[in-house]
C-alpha cells in the first residue's frame, strides 16, 4: 500500500479517531486489542466499533489512505 509520508506516522487508532471525528462518528476501540492491552500482551488486530455507519467510516478512512474497504453483503 503506498501511503502519503504524513500518515505512515499516524497511529492506526489516531488515524481512524481523527476521520471518526471529521464525521461526527463517536468511535471506541473494542475487543481483544483492548484486552490484551490491559494484560500487557502484543496485539496486532484492533476493532473498531461506531455509532452510525461504520460503513460511511470505513469509507471515509479508506479515502485517507487512497484503498477502498471490502463491504461484504452477507454482513453489510
Amino acid at each position: 500500500m503506498n501511503l502519503a509520508p504524513q500518515l505512515k506516522k499516524i497511529s492506526p487508532i489516531t488515524l481512524v479517531a481523527q476521520v471518526a471525528r471529521e464525521n461526527g462518528l463517536p468511535c471506541y476501540v473494542v475487543g481483544g486489542f483492548v484486552r490484551d492491552l490491559l494484560l500487557q500482551r502484543t496485539s496486532q488486530d484492533i476493532d473498531f466499533v461506531c455509532v452510525g455507519s461504520g460503513i460511511e467510516l470505513a469509507e471515509a478512512v479508506g479515502r485517507r489512505l487512497s484503498v477502498s474497504p471490502v463491504v461484504y453483503k452477507n454482513f453489510g
